[in-house]
């Protein structure tokens, strides 16, 4: 529970980062790092409604990512990631 409130509070605090710096690459792969542990998290706790919903939101960034900066191979790795776990 204390985890699950941590990636919470990690989540607002980078939403807030990327909504004031759209572009930063760090601040949305470290939203899409929390979004997608916590999504891991949920899952083993059985919270699978939340847990879909959150891999679904940290894949989806990734995706963004991966597309916008196509030279960068940790960010199709973690993509890859996202299609694994």
């Amino acid at each position: 529970d204390n985890a699950k409130k941590s990636y919470r509070i990690a989540i607002e605090k980078l939403s807030t980062l990327v909504s004031k710096e759209p572009k930063s690459k760090m601040f949305r792969q470290d939203l899409a790092l929390a979004q997608h542990n916590l999504g891991l998290l949920l899952l083993d706790i059985g919270e699978l409604e939340e847990s879909g919903k959150e891999l679904e939101a940290a894949r989806t960034l990734r995706q963004a990512l991966a597309t916008e900066f196509p030279e960068t191979p940790l960010l199709r790795k973690e993509l890859a990631d996202s299609y694994i776990d």
